[in-house]
């Protein structure tokens, strides 16, 4: 065998082995922060008047086998009431302060019921602003999108706040206000406050200390194959969130 093809087997071995070394450190490297479970309190009035997200009046929401109530490694909230079929606990949605006009076609909006207790996931996907809420210093409140997704008979329906980033925009929305309301001794946040930011919904009291965003309610249609979200019109809702780990 000549020296050249000894030379050029010698730098593939090598190339492999680094290669090889490479590949092994960035999965390490790569390896996701783990999710934290977090107690959920869901307030059924604010400033004496009844809010259009409210509890099922069986108390706070914790993670076990049957309920998902946690922040995720990225830094993003998720409750999810129907994580098991053995989860007993539900939520109040009040679809009962539609926005005129804004249903199809410009029409009345269109609402499945007016107001009733429903299996819900909400999802606050703060990494599409660019926000951890592990991270949001004390005192501070930031801006982020909220998703709440529902099924009611045989069909399938999300309530979105998200007027700016990622997937399902909807610019006449609200985004939500989540203020971090104590840190650990690691300087990270470990409660937190989610309320309207109220900026196109405006006051839902007299004197602004309740404030209510507009959300879109649509309806979840396979369409080629892909569920696709369908407008069923904008709606107020008023809601006041606390979380706290653990």
């Amino acid at each position: 065998m000549s020296r050249k093809i000894k030379l050029s087997m010698l730098a593939g071995c090598l190339l492999v082995l680094i290669g090889g070394t490479i590949s092994k450190h960035s999965v390490s490297a790569g390896k996701p922060t783990a999710d934290v479970p977090v107690t959920v309190l869901i307030a059924d009035t604010a400033g004496g008047i009844p809010l259009q997200i409210q509890s099922d009046g069986a108390g706070t929401y914790k993670n076990t086998s049957a309920v998902q109530s946690i922040i995720q490694g990225i830094g993003d909230w998720e409750l999810d009431t129907s994580f098991s079929a053995s989860s007993t606990r539900n939520v109040w949605v009040d679809l009962g302060k539609p926005v005129p006009g804004s249903g199809p076609n410009g029409g009345p909006p269109i609402a499945p019921f007016t107001a009733g207790l429903v299996k819900v996931r909400f999802i606050s996907k703060c990494s599409l602003y660019n926000v951890n809420m592990f991270t949001i210093p004390v005192g501070s409140t930031v801006n982020c999108p909220l998703a709440s997704g529902f099924d009611y008979g045989d069909e399938r329906y999300r309530i979105h706040m998200n007027p700016i980033a990622g997937v399902d925009v909807n610019p006449e929305t609200d985004f939500v206000n989540i203020t971090c309301n104590a840190i650990n001794t690691s300087s990270k946040c470990i409660s937190w406050s989610m309320n309207p930011s109220g900026l196109k919904g405006g006051c839902a009291t007299a004197d602004c200390s309740v404030k209510q965003n507009i959300a879109r309610l649509s309806k979840m249609v396979t369409v080629r194959g892909r569920l696709t979200p369908i407008s069923q019109g904008d709606f107020y809702i008023g809601f006041a969130i606390g979380i706290t780990n653990p």
